[in-house]
């Protein structure tokens, strides 16, 4: 199953996601390179490591389901 990958905003500790999905195969051999994020949180710019960052399921915001 592909989940999100997400940190935490420093400044909001809102779950941000990164814009990646993955499964948990996968995520386990990111590497530990920083990268530079833009945090719709707060704006400010995160750099952020996979020591940073966890999956987190995967929600279809802004859809509804069919009933």
């Amino acid at each position: 199953m592909s989940a999100m990958v997400v940190i935490r905003c420093p400044e909001t500790d809102a779950e941000v996601p990164v814009g990646i999905q993955m499964d948990l195969h996968t995520f386990e051999f990111l590497p530990t390179d920083n990268v530079d994020l833009k945090c719709p949180a707060c704006g400010n710019r995160h750099a952020w490591s996979k020591k940073d960052a966890y999956l987190s399921l995967a929600r279809n915001a802004g859809r509804s389901e069919k009933r």
